[in-house]
């Protein structure tokens, strides 16, 4: 991703990871089949991570990051990426300036009962090196 790009260089990073999981290679949902999914909860965390880590990397200090990411739903519960990431990006070292919610205008319809309020927005999380 940034191969040729040395440390602490760059003034601005756009980030827009893919965000949705999925415990099954069967059936994919239009989701998952538009936007690609990890295998797991803990590879979508650590993946999160990793891009965190990375980009600070190559932030000048007082680059700016801005981490678009949207929170899921699963079988068996909600997952809240965009707290995580939050919560990491802090851990980290990065500053958070802003958070931008976007609401989607054109939803993909919902197959079957819908069990919780659906996830029709993305943040943008602005973060700087501190």
């Amino acid at each position: 991703m940034f191969n040729d790009t040395d440390d602490n260089s760059l003034d601005s990073i756009m980030c827009d990871p893919p965000f949705l999981h999925r415990r099954s290679e069967k059936n994919p949902c239009k989701m998952i089949t538009r936007f690609g999914c990890y295998k797991s909860i803990d590879e979508l965390y650590n993946t999160q991570t990793e891009l965190l880590n990375m980009c600070y990397g190559k932030l000048k200090q007082g680059g700016i990051l801005i981490y678009k990411i949207q929170d899921t739903k699963t079988s068996y519960g909600q997952i809240w990426t965009h707290q995580y990431i939050m919560n990491e990006a802090e851990r980290i070292g990065y500053q958070i300036e802003d958070i931008f919610i976007k609401v989607l205008k054109n939803v993909l319809p919902v197959n079957g009962k819908q069990k919780c309020a659906r996830k029709n927005h993305s943040y943008f999380i602005i973060l700087r090196k501190k």
